[in-house]
């Protein structure tokens, strides 16, 4: 009886960490599609597919399937395309998971192998997604099919999952790897300074007309406080850094 409750318990477990996966992911591809305008916006979606599986293991891509189905068909994608996209999409993630696990990977990102390993993987992976969409693009049209007007070429494709699964990925996996963390009260500080200072480039450089001091384009000023963050605060605040300026900057 006490096997039979711990099975149960176990497939509770399962279940609960698809949902909330499969959850994450539609709504990390309807902010997408939202913000789809914009030439610059890259699928978030993307990043925490692949995060999810390197935190919770392989098994866990059918949510990462059935959200992208159920996101495309709320927008009245052609099944084939959704189909096609669903499956670019669980394959991406599911490959670049697998590899990274291949090479004893530790979410931490505290060794240098961790984040080349990461950052291989990102570059590999993200050419998934693009060919099967371009390919599904070209076999849609020769069936005789119509091509969204809004659709991306692969080029936009392409760059979007690179900065996807090497911004959003790493942000996901640090934190939620290690969710607690302990600082003393002058870390504490440095954190809030170092923060502090790269908002309020944010918000000169995103939010005012002015676009250069002395001659120097503004947005040269970003890289001081990630400089600092990145050697003094660490891989967590470095990811949670390189977030925010995506974020602001969309």
């Amino acid at each position: 009886q006490l096997k039979r409750l711990m099975r149960i318990d176990a497939d509770t477990q399962d279940l609960f960490r698809a949902s909330l996966l499969c959850l994450a992911f539609f709504v990390a591809s309807e902010l997408s599609f939202v913000f789809s305008s914009n030439p610059a916006v890259f699928p978030v979606h993307s990043g925490i597919a692949f995060a999810g599986l390197v935190l919770l293991g392989e098994q866990y891509w059918p949510g990462i399937f059935f959200a992208s189905l159920a996101s495309h068909f709320i927008h009245e994608m052609p099944p084939f395309l959704a189909l096609a996209l669903a499956l670019g999409n669980s394959i991406q993630a599911l490959t670049a998971a697998s590899i990274l696990r291949s090479f004893d990977f530790k979410p931490s990102l505290r060794r240098m192998r961790d984040i080349f390993g990461l950052t291989i993987v990102a570059l590999i992976a993200s050419t998934i997604v693009p060919t099967v969409a371009a390919g599904a693009y070209v076999v849609h049209e020769l069936l005789g099919g119509v091509i969204p007007i809004n659709a991306p070429t692969f080029d936009t494709f392409w760059i979007g999952h690179i900065f996807s699964l090497l911004i959003v990925s790493p942000f996901v996996i640090r934190w939620l790897a290690h969710p607690d963390f302990k600082r003393s009260r002058v870390e504490i500080i440095e954190i809030i300074l170092a923060m502090s200072l790269l908002f309020g480039v944010f918000v000169f450089l995103f939010f005012t007309a002015i676009e250069q001091v002395r001659g120097i384009p503004l947005v040269y000023m970003i890289f001081p406080p990630l400089l600092w963050i990145a050697l003094r605060l660490g891989s967590r605040f470095m990811t949670l850094g390189l977030f925010c300026v995506s974020m602001i900057a969309l």
